[in-house]
């Protein structure tokens, strides 16, 4: 699969790598679409700490995707599902960044469970429309 990885300012680099494998707590998500968020453009623009991103790791923070794996201990997300993933809670870096990955063609969300990290999105609900859930509710935050 095709990963895009940080290395710092004005700096990323297209790779190829494995499609992550499923545990058993873990459902790994096809990406169908992915946003910048404004961490990421932080990030290219100024360089990796100024936003809490860290090098040599997948980039990407907001997607959408239909469910491709579903590890044997998930309850209520099936194959084939189209989801929202929330990245501050899909992926357990051990320097707590909040980049879930999301400029892969693949993800793979630890610890998987259902309105946690996992959002089932309505079929009425297009991709395109899905993907602008995150920068939308941070809008209203502000607005608030």
């Amino acid at each position: 699969m095709e990963t895009l990885i940080y290395e710092d300012a004005d700096m990323i680099d297209l790779q190829e790598s494995a499609i992550p494998k499923c545990g058993a707590n873990d459902i790994i998500v096809r990406n169908m679409r992915s946003e910048t968020c404004g961490s990421d453009l932080i990030s290219y623009l100024h360089g990796i700490m100024s936003s809490g991103i860290y090098t040599d790791i997948e980039a990407g923070r907001e997607m959408v995707g239909v469910v491709d794996a579903v590890g044997e201990n998930i309850q209520g997300i099936q194959e084939g599902s189209r989801v929202f993933i929330d990245p501050c809670a899909a992926v357990e870096y051990q320097w707590g960044s909040s980049v879930a990955g999301t400029f892969s063609q693949y993800v793979c969300v630890h610890n998987a469970h259902l309105n946690y990290n996992v959002f089932l999105l309505p079929d009425s609900l297009s991709f395109d429309e899905a993907v602008l859930g995150k920068p939308f509710s941070a809008i209203l935050q502000l607005l608030a």
